[in-house]
């Protein structure tokens, strides 16, 4: 997620003045990616707080890149946009539509 957000933003910074209607595409598309980003950050830190999670909490690093470069991108991480009780909502939102899915049945 990291890595996306910041490669766009990179992008979005080389292609400003060469194409400015491509750049307000990438800059929509980066502002849609960074909201679905967040929630999934946030689902990612409830995760953590469960008295069974003994997993790695670091954002570990792709195989393809270097240390160098993964820290640049971690410059760029916020907070979440969301309050503890927006966040909260989504999170059963979230639980919500998993359970109706899960429940689907298709008739062929």
């Amino acid at each position: 997620m990291r890595d996306e957000e910041f490669q766009i933003s990179r992008r979005i910074a080389t292609l400003r003045t060469e194409s400015p209607l491509l750049t307000a595409e990438l800059h929509s598309m980066l502002s849609r990616r960074v909201r679905v980003n967040d929630i999934h950050r946030a689902r990612i830190s409830r995760i953590y707080t469960l008295q069974v999670y003994n997993g790695a909490r670091d954002p570990g690093i792709r195989i393809s890149q270097d240390s160098s470069s993964t820290d640049i991108a971690a410059e760029g991480v916020e907070e979440s946009i969301f309050t503890p009780d927006e966040d909260d909502a989504v999170g059963d939102q979230l639980d919500g539509l998993t359970t109706y899915l899960e429940n689907l049945s298709l008739n062929v």
